[in-house]
């Protein structure tokens, strides 16, 4: 007679600190879906704005020049790293792509765990730059100098007071939310080449597991660029 028996998961293990890649799926998309409503609202704002100027937005109030110029910046920053990311690659990536080539889990399973609380921490330090002196980061979602570095944006002469402005928190926010995007690619692309089924040639693997591993592809060619623009960006925000 053959006895099995089953190891009990706390709701820690099995909810929050999870390996499984079905959960891990999971918290991306809802983290994105929370991010998307912060960015729909911020959007709601300053579109009513425009529609409305000089008068008093409901649910928020009257929003001055800076803030309008913030909340743009943060919503469209919102929308691809917090949203269209996490969502499309590193969420439906982990929901689906090991059971689409015949795996039960990443090649990986706790880096993959620390990839999302990694993007989570970014997240809530792009949320907290709302709260420093001077505000969050205004100068284009896009990031483009000179507007965003110089005397243009938060720009502060003390050094250390500079280090917790809305423009360092947002590259700090930025570069946590690569390192995570980075640590999932490589697991998208270790666990296709390592781990498909016994007879899944290169020709048989599904057309969306192709487009997850292309845009992981690019994307780790991307991250030189940008991160050496987010450390040149914080330099020249903060000399």
């Amino acid at each position: 007679m053959e006895i099995t028996t089953t190891h009990h998961q706390s709701f820690w293990t099995k909810y929050l600190f999870s390996t499984d890649h079905k959960v891990i799926g999971t918290q991306y998309t809802l983290m994105g879906c929370i991010m998307a409503g912060v960015g729909g609202f911020l959007a709601y704002v300053f579109r009513y704005n425009l529609a409305f100027p000089n008068t008093s937005i409901p649910l928020f109030g009257q929003l001055s020049a800076q803030q309008y110029n913030v909340f743009v910046t943060i919503h469209g920053m919102i929308m691809i790293f917090w949203v269209g990311m996490p969502v499309l690659l590193s969420g439906l990536g982990n929901l689906i792509l090991p059971l689409m080539i015949g795996t039960d889990d990443m090649a990986f399973p706790t880096v993959n765990m620390l990839s999302f609380w990694i993007f989570f921490i970014s997240a809530v330090v792009l949320m907290s730059s709302f709260f420093v002196p001077g505000g969050a980061f205004g100068g284009g979602w896009t990031m483009y100098p000179p507007l965003s570095a110089g005397g243009y944006v938060n720009h502060n002469p003390d050094f250390f007071k500079a280090l917790f402005s809305g423009t360092s928190l947002l590259i700090l926010a930025v570069a946590l939310e690569l390192i995570s995007m980075l640590m999932g690619g490589i697991n998208f692309l270790v666990t296709t080449i390592n781990k498909r089924a016994k007879g899944m040639t290169a020709m048989r693997i599904p057309i969306v597991v192709w487009f997850i591993d292309i845009a992981a592809v690019i994307f780790m060619f991307s991250v030189g660029p940008l991160v050496a623009g987010a450390f040149m960006l914080l330099f020249e925000s903060n000399s």
